[in-house]
């Protein structure tokens, strides 16, 4: 009975590796958004720059079947600048942080599409991960001291694909939608952890 049970599990295991493929690379994305509001005497500009850069590895267990993880580093910084009129007088108020976020996901990846050269994937992830923010004086001296945030969320990314060459994909994906928790800020919805990204595969 052992060794039926043992021959079983080893043609499942040999049936799986030949199906099997290890890919790896990334995405990656720029953000950046300036916006403000102004009145009679005021005017406020908030400026917001950030680079998430994505890498990847995963493992496909069969032909429409993967498991994997991201890993999300993520560097920024933001502006704040008020320009005040007061009885002849401005008062130009200023400051900045910087920030520094990471966080890992590990997915389950299901390709449930499938069109020529493109591939249509959906993720389903867990994130965790930390930010921390420094904040300075339009002199850029320290603020107090550093704040740092946990960050989790649980949802599903979409992705779209286009082959290449045998080992070479082009990928699109799109920001994870479900719930997620930012510091002690929730969000349903579009998660913020994961922003629209583009990158490229290598297929093993």
């Amino acid at each position: 009975m052992k060794k039926t049970i043992f021959t079983l599990f080893a043609a499942m295991m040999v049936s799986l590796s030949a199906n099997a493929q290890f890919y790896a690379g990334g995405t990656a994305c720029i953000n950046f958004n300036v916006n403000g509001n102004s009145t009679d005497n005021s005017k406020t500009t908030n400026t917001t720059f950030n680079v998430n850069v994505i890498p990847e590895i995963g493992y496909w267990i069969n032909d429409n079947m993967a498991v994997g993880a991201y890993f999300s580093i993520v560097p920024g910084i933001n502006g704040y600048k008020n320009v005040t009129d007061i009885a002849s007088e401005t008062i130009t108020t200023e400051n900045k942080n910087k920030s520094f976020g990471w966080s890992v996901s590990p997915y389950f990846r299901y390709k449930f599409a499938e069109a020529g050269r493109f591939k249509f994937y959906a993720d389903g992830n867990v994130s965790l991960g930390s930010t921390t923010i420094t904040y300075f004086n339009s002199n850029m001296e320290s603020i107090g001291e550093a704040q740092t945030q946990f960050n989790w969320g649980i949802g599903v990314a979409p992705s779209i694909a286009f082959s290449i060459t045998d080992k070479w994909d082009a990928v699109v994906r799109f920001a994870s939608i479900g719930f997620s928790m930012n510091g002690k800020n929730t969000h349903l919805g579009i998660s913020a952890l994961y922003s629209n990204s583009i990158g490229l595969y290598y297929n093993f």
